[in-house]
């Protein structure tokens, strides 16, 4: 379903573009969209929303960072370039 981190990317690429609070199936609803795939499917919504609250679960409940950019790979939405970089500031 997912490379090895691309959830991960795509959810940390979600978090940093949205303008609030976004509840796990929201996420997921934005995943299935960047990924093309059917957004009517009730099933894989579920089964996305689950690994959403998954990733989470691992990489806590910190602030994302503007500054910290690594847009998820082929994403459409997000740009169709896989674009990976760290700004660092003193």
């Amino acid at each position: 379903m997912f490379r090895r981190g691309e959830l991960k990317r795509t959810v940390l690429a979600i978090l940093r573009t949205a303008d609030g609070h976004l509840s796990n199936p929201e996420k997921a609803k934005r995943v299935i969209e960047m990924k093309g795939w059917d957004a009517a499917d009730v099933g894989l919504a579920r089964s996305v929303a689950e690994k959403i609250k998954d990733v989470r679960k691992r990489i806590g409940s910190a602030p994302v960072h503007k500054h910290d950019i690594d847009f998820a790979a082929g994403c459409p939405a997000l740009g169709a370039e896989h674009v990976r970089f760290r700004v660092y500031s003193r």
